[in-house]
This record gives C-alpha cells, sequence and structure tokens, in this order.
C-alpha cells in the first residue's frame, strides 16, 4: 500500500538515512516500503533524558540503521529495557515494553516507536504526578 505525504515548505524527512528538506509545498507517494520518519517524529539524542525517550531513541536507531548496524543498536534497546525493568512494578509498563520487543523481533520497526509513544506519554503522566502541586503567591 502506498504512503501519501503532504509536505510544507522547509519541511524535513528522512529516508533511509536521507535527510531531505521541502523547498515548497508538495505532495509525495512512496510506493514501497521505506524506513522513513518526519521531522516531528525524529528524536534527538540531547532530548532522550528520561527512560522511555532513550528507549524511543534506541529503537528509532533500530528502525533507521542498516541491516549491518542493527544488531548494536538492538542490543542497546535490550539495556535499557533491562534496566527499566528493574526500577518499575507498573504491570501497564512491563507490558508496554513486552510489546515493544515483540514489535522488534518481529521487525515490526515503525509499530515499535508508535508503542513507544504510548509509553512515553504514560511516563509523561507519571511524571506529572510526582511534580509538587504550585504554590499560590501569598498577599
Amino acid at each position: 500500500m502506498a504512503l501519501k505525504l503532504h509536505l510544507r515548505a522547509q519541511e524535513r524527512f528522512v529516508v533511509n538515512g536521507a535527510v531531505i528538506t521541502v523547498l515548497k509545498p508538495t505532495t509525495l507517494i512512496i510506493n514501497n516500503m521505506v524506513s522513513m520518519l518526519l521531522e516531528k517524529q525524529i528524536m534527538h539524542p540531547n532530548k532522550a533524558v528520561t527512560p522511555a525517550r532513550r528507549i524511543y531513541y534506541a529503537v528509532q536507531c533500530v528502525y533507521m540503521a542498516e541491516e549491518h548496524e542493527r544488531q548494536h543498536f538492538l542490543d542497546n534497546f535490550e539495556s535499557l529495557v533491562s534496566e527499566y525493568e528493574t526500577i518499575t512494578v507498573l504491570v501497564p509498563v512491563r507490558d508496554m515494553l513486552k510489546q515493544i520487543r515483540e514489535q522488534l523481533a518481529a521487525k515490526q520497526y515503525y509499530e515499535a516507536l508508535k508503542s513507544c509513544n504510548a509509553l512515553i506519554e504514560h511516563e509523561d503522566w507519571l511524571l506529572s504526578l510526582s511534580k509538587p502541586p504550585e504554590v499560590a503567591d501569598s498577599v
């Protein structure tokens, strides 16, 4: 099935490791399987500051890597997941990690990235619960 992309001027995306910048608004149809991410889907290394974000970044590297490079990133992913599993007892988090592992094992890399997004959303929710309530200024 073909993928139809509507892109704005100056929007960037990556196809099989090549960074492409759109000069003017355009529509593309990709007719075959490629590793592709839009700029808004790309996690930059300096943004990978939480366990879930580090896992997303590792999966992104797996997805974008060439076949001969992939094992290194899979090993990194496995290390990060194992570390995360040692610090959490939450069943939903463990279930998400299991799902991501299964998707990677089945070479469903883009689906694994989408599952990582759910893990990030859950982590963000948990982190918002741990923030102290804002204190109102007293008059």
